[in-house]
C-alpha cells in the first residue's frame, strides 16, 4: 500500500518550515485544484516512484525549499504530471536520483518556472530536469547548474517542447 506523509486535494495551505524526511512513498501527493504554497520546507531522502508529486490541475508554489538525497524512477526532487502550472523559487536541488527523467526535476505536460534555484550533483538517465511534452511557455531563469549527470541532457532534458526560455 502506498503512504502519503502529506496529502493535498483541493486546497490551498501554506507549508513554512517543515522538514519531510524519510518517506518510503509518496512524501506530498498534490492533487486536483490544490494552490499550496511550501516555504523553507526540506525534502530530504524520500524515495519511492514518485516522492514529491503533483498531478491534474495544481498550482503549487516551492519558496526557498531544498530538495536533497531524494530518489524515484522520474523526479527524484519534484515530479510534475498533466495540467500544472508550478513556481520554484530559490530552491537548491543536491544529489537527487531518478532512474529514468529527471535527477532533480521531470515535468510533463505542465507549465513551469524555475528561478533563482541551484540544480548540484544530481543524476537522471534523461536529465537533470527533463521536460517533455510540455504547453504553454517554460521559464528558466537565473539558475545554476554544477555537477550533474544523465546519459542524455546533463544540465536540461527537452522532448516535445514548443517554448521554453532560459
Amino acid at each position: 500500500a502506498e503512504t502519503f506523509a502529506l496529502y493535498i486535494q483541493s486546497s490551498d495551505p501554506t507549508i513554512s518550515d517543515c522538514r519531510i524526511l524519510y518517506s518510503p512513498s509518496y512524501s506530498v501527493y498534490i492533487y486536483h485544484y490544490s494552490s499550496p504554497v511550501f516555504e523553507d520546507t526540506h525534502f530530504y531522502r524520500n524515495s519511492g516512484s514518485y516522492p514529491q508529486y503533483m498531478y491534474y490541475y495544481t498550482e503549487p508554489t516551492f519558496r526557498r525549499c531544498r530538495f536533497e538525497e531524494n530518489t524515484a524512477i522520474h523526479g527524484g526532487g519534484l515530479y510534475v504530471d498533466s495540467y500544472n502550472d508550478v513556481l520554484v523559487e530559490s530552491c537548491s536541488f543536491e544529489g537527487n536520483y531518478a532512474s529514468s527523467n529527471g535527477g532533480a526535476l521531470y515535468a510533463y505536460y505542465s507549465d513551469l518556472t524555475v528561478t533563482d534555484s541551484t540544480f548540484t550533483d544530481n543524476h537522471g538517465y534523461y536529465g537533470t530536469v527533463s521536460l517533455q511534452a510540455m504547453y504553454g511557455d517554460d521559464y528558466f531563469y537565473r539558475n545554476t547548474f554544477c555537477h550533474n549527470s544523465a546519459e542524455y541532457g546533463g544540465a536540461v532534458y527537452m522532448n516535445d517542447v514548443t517554448s521554453a526560455f532560459m
